[in-house]
C-alpha cells in the first residue's frame, strides 16, 4: 500500500499541483478528464499498470485511487513481464469525450477545413533567440499540457461512441519557419495554403507553431 501511495502522490502533485493531504478530492483539486487520462498514461508507461477509468466512481478521491491501482496491479502480477514493461511504447490512452469535445467534432464535420475555431496566439521572442531554443520551448509547452496532445474520435457506437485520446509526449513541435512578407496581411489565406496542415479535432496535436521572421 505504501508503494502505491508514494507513486500516486508524486503523480497527483505533478498533475494537480496540490498535495493529497491538503485536498484529497480529485475534482476539488481542479482535476479534469484530461488530467485523469494523463494519470492513466503515466501509470501505464512508467509502472505497467493499466487503470480502467470506466470502473472508477464519480466521487474520486486519493484513497479510492490507491485501492484501484493496488487491485489492478495485483490482478496483473501473473502477466508476462515483457508484455507490460514500463518502457513499452504506448500509442495513446482513451477515455469518454465530454459534451464540448463532441460539439466541436460535429461542428468540424459540418464545416471541414474551416479556420473558424482556430485561436491564433502571437508571441514575440527576444532578439537572438535560436530556432533550437524556440523548438525546445514549444516541445516543453506541448508536453506540459495534455489538451495539446488530445484528439477526439467517433468510434461508431451511437451517442456514447465519442472518445478522447491523449497521446504521449512529443519530441518535435512541428515548428514551421516563414518570412513575414505576404503573411501578416493575409493570415487566413496563409493558413489555408497547402504548406500548412491545419490542426483538426482528430489530429494528435492541437497546435501549429509558425516562426515568422522579418526581413
Amino acid at each position: 500500500m505504501d508503494e502505491f501511495a508514494s507513486v500516486l502522490r508524486k503523480h497527483w502533485i505533478d498533475i494537480l499541483e496540490t498535495p493529497p493531504e491538503e485536498q484529497s478530492d480529485f475534482v476539488r483539486c481542479g482535476g479534469s478528464s484530461l488530467d485523469l487520462l494523463e494519470l492513466q498514461l503515466r501509470l501505464l508507461r512508467e509502472h505497467a499498470v493499466l487503470l480502467d477509468l470506466s470502473r472508477l466512481p464519480d466521487s474520486l478521491t486519493f484513497d479510492v485511487l490507491i485501492g484501484s491501482v493496488e487491485r489492478v496491479a495485483v490482478s496483473q502480477e501473473g502477466l508476462n513481464d515483457s508484455a507490460c514493461s514500463p518502457c513499452q511504447a504506448v500509442d495513446f490512452v482513451e477515455g469518454p469525450a465530454n459534451s464540448a469535445q463532441i460539439e466541436q467534432w460535429i461542428a468540424e464535420k459540418i464545416q471541414p477545413g474551416s479556420c473558424e475555431y482556430l485561436v491564433p496566439v502571437r508571441v514575440e521572442v527576444p532578439e537572438g533567440t535560436t530556432w533550437e531554443a524556440l523548438e525546445s520551448a514549444l516541445v516543453a509547452v506541448i508536453n506540459a499540457h495534455p489538451s495539446l496532445r488530445t484528439s477526439i474520435h467517433n468510434i461508431d457506437r451511437g451517442d456514447s461512441g465519442f472518445v478522447q485520446r491523449i497521446h504521449p509526449p512529443v519530441h518535435s513541435s512541428g515548428l514551421i519557419p516563414r518570412s513575414t512578407v505576404g503573411i501578416v496581411n493575409d493570415l487566413p489565406g496563409f493558413l489555408r495554403s497547402d504548406s500548412i496542415l491545419i490542426p483538426t479535432v482528430e489530429s494528435e496535436h492541437k497546435c501549429q507553431a509558425i516562426g515568422l521572421v522579418g526581413n
